[in-house]
């Protein structure tokens, strides 16, 4: 999908992110780089449609999300985008299965949960809550929620954070493979993320 940002503006308290112009072409695969504290995961909630935002125009693929009413922007985001927060948020009193159905949107993508839970190692929890599960595996269940849509938009923030590196190598596997033919933007301070990426960027860059 084809992202056209400009003159974005939003302040929230003491903080502010000023995002002048900014688009990334169809099909693109980037790394957000840069300090805490930067913007980075503020960002990644505005073009997931999660913040409001003062001034200026974010369009996906032609769309002006700024333009939608709340419904319209909700039905929007679950056809559309794949979010992996970096503050997960796993149902609690849902199994582990069942947190991950809550991405579908048809009985077609529900098929893939065999596939997708055995790619991230996780069949032999399907049927625990997240209370009983390990950090690295509620990190890998939020990462197949969001893919089991079929996201032609995936957004992931932190996706490797407390995987190790076996897991982390096989999160990034499967986002990539995930998202060949669509677009991935992905926001990390994890070195062992740089490599799935021929862009990267600095995302104080896109602030000037």
């Amino acid at each position: 999908m084809h992202i056209e940002v400009s003159q974005l503006n939003i302040s929230m308290g003491d903080f502010s992110l000023q995002v002048p112009q900014w688009s990334l072409p169809s099909n693109s695969h980037l790394l957000f780089e840069g300090p805490s504290g930067s913007g980075k995961t503020t960002f990644l909630h505005l073009l997931a449609g999660l913040l409001p935002f003062q001034n200026g125009e974010i369009k996906i693929s032609g769309v002006s999300i700024k333009n939608l009413s709340g419904h319209d922007l909700i039905q929007f985001r679950r056809k559309n985008c794949g979010i992996i927060f970096q503050k997960i948020h796993l149902l609690p009193h849902l199994t582990l299965i069942e947190n991950i159905l809550l991405g579908c949107q048809n009985a077609h993508q529900a098929k893939q949960i065999d596939k997708l839970t055995e790619n991230l190692q996780l069949t032999h929890r399907l049927n625990h809550l997240p209370s009983t599960l390990s950090l690295g595996e509620t990190q890998r269940a939020a990462v197949a929620r969001a893919l089991i849509s079929e996201p032609s938009l995936l957004l992931a923030d932190e996706p490797t954070s407390g995987l190790d590196d076996a897991n982390a190598e096989r999160v990034m596997q499967l986002l990539v493979s995930s998202a060949r033919n669509k677009s991935l933007i992905v926001v990390s301070h994890d070195a062992r993320v740089r490599k799935f990426f021929e862009q990267k960027i600095d995302f104080r860059e896109i602030l000037k």
